[in-house]
């Protein structure tokens, strides 16, 4: 079990000892004009040395060690190089991968699946996700491609659904959402790439597909925004191991859009801007804080206040809807807002077990708490400020 060198004499028949280690000699090279070199191990770690006239401590007779020496000749073999060819990312940039998703409320009941891949070299990169709603006979889909990390477009097609309320009867509104954005990121960085600036164009189509008809009355206006804008951040974040989400840091956004630059229904400016604030806590827990607020003007296009949708919330370009849980999509809405959060995080478990023989079982568990709190309003409104609270319960499924 313990390495040292040897040099094969095959000529005169004989097996010569070169090295006595107490705990191996590894990695020979010999050096013109220096003699052998090595790594040895022991009580001190590896330490590089050099025999500069090695000499036999030892000499062995082959044949008494043929058994273990006794390989079949060498084959020399040419080979012919291939001619270099282009880099074509298609051979690995294929799904190899799939994951369910079942989404239901009490608005609607989604299954679909979720993909993802990349080529060989990372370069390209993407995200596709569709799912069926049976209780509403829609279809979601969500296309996202990234190219190294400077380049990023995204396709989706979702819908929205806005509970309606006339004379004591409810109902939603179905409204489909079709996106589109182009994205540069990280333009210029500064201080070690946390500072960064980006630049992206949205289309966002706005149109109906169903409403109850004791709300036909109330007129809804079918719309493309058109936006390009700007974008700072400033990341500092860190992952920890056996931390769910994010474990430290702090993560904030500076957003301005035009719909003047490009043919839009709307016109004027929107201005938004974010802070997210991670505290790591003993143990596995973590604090988060988050404060947001946005200005548009008021032939822009207006923001959105409640659900649940935190992916859409995540945007930084074309970001018209913030989170509020507890409360129905479009709860509110208004050309300025602010939301406040607060959220309380942490590991509960790792369970690591399968069902049985089954290919299903369980990972690792964790939760948190929250509360969610915003407004949105126009101008000459008063704020009506809404707050939601709840819990969260997150299990790893292992399936397949």
């Amino acid at each position: 079990g313990v390495f040292d060198m040897y040099v094969l004499d095959e000529s005169r028949g004989q097996l010569e000892r070169w090295t006595r280690e107490l705990g191996g000699a590894l990695r020979p090279v010999w050096q013109p004009g220096v003699g052998l070199v090595y790594q040895a191990y022991d009580t001190n770690g590896y330490q590089l040395r050099y025999l500069a006239q090695p000499q036999a401590l030892s000499t062995q007779n082959i044949q008494h060690q043929q058994g273990r020496y006794d390989y079949p000749p060498v084959i020399e073999q040419t080979v012919e190089k291939s001619e270099p060819e282009p880099y074509s990312p298609w051979s690995t940039l294929r799904p190899h991968n799939w994951l369910p998703l079942v989404y239901i409320d009490d608005a609607r009941t989604q299954v679909g699946a979720l993909t993802f891949g990349s080529d060989a070299l990372g370069r390209h990169s993407y995200q596709l996700t569709a799912t069926w709603d049976f209780d509403n006979e829609v279809a979601d889909a969500n296309l996202v491609y990234q190219y190294d990390n400077r380049w990023m477009a995204a396709l989706s097609s979702s819908h929205d659904f806005d509970k309606m309320t006339v004379d004591g009867r409810s109902d939603y509104r179905i409204t489909r959402d079709d996106y589109f954005l182009l994205q540069r990121n990280h333009i210029v960085t500064a201080f070690e790439d946390q500072l960064s600036l980006h630049a992206g164009g949205v289309l966002d189509k706005e149109s109906l597909v169903s409403q109850p008809d004791f709300a036909s009355m109330i007129a809804f206006r079918e719309s493309n925004e058109t936006l390009a804008g700007l974008a700072l951040t400033l990341d500092n974040r860190e992952a920890y191991l056996n931390v769910p989400g994010v474990g430290w840091g702090h993560y904030l956004d500076v957003v301005a859009e035009t719909n003047d630059l490009l043919d839009s229904d709307y016109e004027g400016q929107k201005y938004q801007a974010q802070w997210k604030g991670t505290w790591d806590l003993p143990g596995r827990t973590t604090l988060t804080a988050r404060l947001g607020a946005g200005y548009a003007d008021d032939d822009a296009k207006t923001f959105r206040l409640g659900g649940k949708d935190l992916f859409e919330e995540s945007r930084l370009f074309g970001r018209d809807t913030q989170v509020l849980r507890g409360y129905d999509d479009s709860t509110q809405r208004g050309h300025r807002y602010v939301t406040q959060r607060l959220v309380l995080e942490t590991w509960l478990g790792r369970v690591e077990r399968n069902w049985s023989l089954y290919p299903v079982g369980l990972g690792d568990l964790s939760g948190s708490v929250f509360i969610d709190s915003g407004a949105a309003w126009d101008s000459g409104e008063d704020r009506n400020q809404l707050t939601g609270v709840g819990a969260e319960f997150t299990f790893e499924a292992k399936l397949g």
